[in-house]
């Protein structure tokens, strides 16, 4: 996804693909991190679709649509250990399209632990934008 300051070499999504993610860091410099990807699915039909209402989570149900799951986790390079998951469902019935980002992450140099805070803010970025670019592509 490429968000200016944000992309990728754009791998094919399967597992064993390596990603070079490079995010431009104050406008000054570009820093590439490593990430393998290590779960790919993509279902199409009746999938399972989580809706959430009133902030708390339902069980999941079956509908029709189109689903991709992918998780990635961090290799050797990368300035923080840990793993993302992507899952990105359009649902058929009511032509709706759920985004969701699970991450977890820690440092993974005196670096990185150093420019935590700053880490945190790109990481917030990323969320805040990536929800508007899907939110946009499902808009065309």
């Amino acid at each position: 996804m490429d968000l200016g300051w944000v992309d990728t070499n754009r791998p094919p999504v399967e597992v064993g693909s390596v990603v070079l993610v490079m995010a431009r860091v104050l406008g000054l410099l570009w820093m590439c991190n490593p990430l393998a990807i290590v779960h790919h699915k993509e279902q199409q039909g009746l999938v399972p679709a989580r809706a959430i209402l009133s902030g708390r989570q339902q069980p999941e149900s079956l509908k029709k649509g189109r689903r991709l799951d992918f998780g990635q986790t961090t290799l050797e390079g990368h300035s923080l250990a840990g793993e993302e998951r992507f899952s990105v469902q359009w649902c058929k019935e009511d032509d709706s399209v759920w985004y969701e980002i699970y991450a977890i992450s820690r440092p993974a140099t005196l670096l990185a632990l150093a420019s935590y805070p700053l880490t945190r803010h790109y990481q917030r970025r990323f969320r805040r934008e990536s929800i508007e670019a899907v939110r946009a592509a499902a808009a065309i």
